[in-house]
């Protein structure tokens, strides 16, 4: 017998009611489930970093074909620290950036930090788009952006007293009045139309919107108004705001008696809070921040408040990103697939990142994107209302969405209150592990697609509940499924098999297909449909799952559960075992079969 227990994500003071809410609201009641257990094998070869030294994780993790994950640290003695303090009537850009002589902008220590320094960021409010110039050697050699106290970075200005009566509760501002960044984001499309050229079963969407709406977000007293797309809806709309792109205008309709002169309006005027100027730098820290109101993108291309630009080595922890028109943190090349290209020089080479430890929440696509996600860590996240517009159909909305997973590890991640999809694993994944996930209330929990190529993935120990599908294959092959829990769903796992004829790869050459996979020792809680199967040219192996109509709430704090094999499990799969439970404990000895076999040490 094995006890399972929550594993609490431990961001500290950062983490909000909003994690105790979840967390109280599916522990109210006991659960107790008889599964089998199952083992996974599968070969294949390791990717590292030669030229680093890579650790262990605590406790260690392997792949999906029994070698470690592992990856590097920060292991930066700071030689130099920058300091930045706005809010100090000493603040000067002229100053040397001491203690005394603080600097007043966070870019202009951007602009002088070089490998094995840090900025150190004081408490305050910081309007601009942190850009770096250069990154650091190694992980002895970081550049760090560290914030002391509450530090807040936002994408907006407030407007002040320029707003104009057009009449009929309507106010006008002038946006050539304002001061920009690199880009307007009033002047520019949430979708570039430039991105359709790829996306065939997308045209109907082409010129509607939201997609044809401005990126442009204008906030009250904190609180996102409306975007409406006409001037009449514009009329019908309380708190709301539209952009006549013509006159170069933005209009708002706030209700009568209502005087837009007389309250903390703020409008985004960046597309970006941290985003570097060359694309592809590597080894930099950024710890610590708010970063908020940023009027970004839809992907294609993928560029976040947060953007590696392509850059590798990237340590982004312990930050909370919210308000966020498009994407929230990527960590890939940004562009792909004939879309609109950065505009940053430099080529990308991103790989190694790591995204532990951040709070990000109202995001109007994504949370977290990658593509590619080569070799990276995403784990102790709290993702909530990531996908807040309606927009599925242009397949790139989720918590996390990431591309061409190799050898990355998602995992202790909590995920709640996504419309669209939790976990989205899409494209040629290989040697990936998805893990001590938590998704709550999302359409989708966990989606892998169009992965046919070995080292197979491995989805296991994770906990979907209230979703329509819980946890989804799609065009891919051999897939292991292990160990998850599913309650409170209308579909536990689904094998959609082969649903397109694509090309995943040319060399080898791959197309999309189906079946292969291995689905065991998962329990099914009040699901309607526990697993549901497409046919496929390579059946699928099922064994040792348990379904129970029962569907109260879940305590995982308390949860037992008990593994009974039905065939000793080295007979089924011998390379590589799961062994250890939600909580990383070992399981007893001889808990794990009925034959009473010791069990390899394996996948944990």
């Amino acid at each position: 017998m094995t006890s399972v227990a929550f594993h609490r994500i431990d961001i500290g003071s950062k983490l909000p009611p909003l994690a105790a809410t979840v967390i109280d609201a599916i522990g109210r009641a006991r659960l107790c489930l008889t599964l089998v257990t199952a083992a996974i094998g599968v070969g294949g070869c390791v990717q590292e970093t030669p030229s680093l030294t890579l650790h262990s994780l605590h406790p260690p993790v392997l792949k999906p074909q029994g070698q470690e994950f592992r990856f590097w640290r920060n292991e930066t003695v700071f030689t130099r620290t920058y300091h930045v303090d706005g809010g100090s009537p000493k603040a000067s850009d002229e100053n040397p950036g001491t203690p005394d002589l603080p600097f007043k902008t966070i870019n202009r220590a951007a602009a002088v930090v070089a490998p094995g320094e840090r900025v150190l960021v004081h408490a305050g409010l910081y309007r601009e788009c942190i850009r770096p110039v250069r990154g650091g050697l190694s992980p002895a050699q970081m550049v760090a952006y560290q914030a002391e106290g509450e530090v807040t970075v936002r994408g907006s200005e407030l407007v002040g007293s320029n707003w104009i009566s057009q009449g009929e509760g309507v106010w006008g501002l002038d946006l050539q009045a304002m001061e920009f960044g690199d880009d307007n984001p009033f002047e520019l499309d949430n979708l570039p139309d430039a991105s359709f050229g790829i996306m065939s079963w997308a045209k109907e969407l082409r010129g509607k919107p939201p997609y044809t709406l401005p990126r442009g977000m204008v906030f009250l007293d904190g609180q996102r108004l409306q975007r409406v797309a006409t001037r009449d809806e514009l009329l019908r709309t309380p708190a709301s705001h539209w952009t006549d792109r013509e006159a170069r205008r933005l209009l708002i309709h706030l209700g009568p008696g209502k005087d837009p002169n007389r309250l903390p309006l703020e409008i985004t005027t960046r597309g970006s809070c941290f985003r570097p100027r060359v694309r592809g730098l590597g080894f930099i820290q950024v710890c610590g921040f708010v970063f908020e109101q940023v009027g970004n993108g839809f992907p294609r291309p993928q560029e976040g408040a947060i953007s590696v630009a392509g850059g590798h080595h990237w340590l982004i922890e312990k930050n909370t990103v919210r308000q966020v028109n498009g994407i929230g943190i990527d960590i890939g090349d940004g562009w792909y697939g004939g879309a609109v290209q950065s505009s940053e020089e430099g080529l990308g080479r991103a790989g190694w990142n790591i995204v532990r430890c951040n709070i990000i929440t109202q995001t109007g696509v994504c949370g977290i994107a990658g593509h590619p996600a080569r070799d990276a860590l995403i784990e102790e996240n709290l993702l909530s209302e990531n996908t807040l517009y309606e927009i599925g159909n242009i397949y790139e909305c989720a918590a996390i969405k990431t591309h061409r997973n190799r050898g990355t590890l998602i995992r202790r991640n909590l995920i709640t209150n996504n419309a669209i999809n939790g976990i989205w694993m899409d494209w040629d994944n290989r040697d990936t592990r998805c893990t001590q996930n938590v998704v709550v209330n999302c359409n989708t929990g966990i989606f892998i697609e169009a992965s046919v190529v070995a080292p197979f993935c491995l989805i296991d120990r994770n906990v979907v509940w209230g979703a329509k599908n819980a946890i989804v294959e799609q065009d891919s092959t051999n897939q292991r499924f292990l160990h998850n829990l599913v309650g409170r769903s209308a579909a536990g796992i689904v094998l959609r098999g082969e649903v397109s004829q694509r090309v995943v790869t040319w060399w080898p050459w791959r197309m999309t297909a189906g079946g292969g996979h291995t689905i065991a020792n998962n329990a099914f809680v009040g699901v309607a449909a526990p697993i549901k199967q497409s046919p496929s040219p390579e059946p699928n192996t099922l064994t040792g799952n348990a379904s129970t109509g029962l569907a109260r709430s879940l305590d995982l704090a308390k949860c037992i559960m008990m593994w009974v094999a039905t065939r000793p499990l080295a007979a089924l799969y011998p390379e590589c075992l799961v062994t250890e439970d939600f909580s990383d404990r070992t399981r007893p000895p001889g808990s794990a079969s009925d034959a009473g076999e010791a069990l390899p040490r394996a996948a944990r």
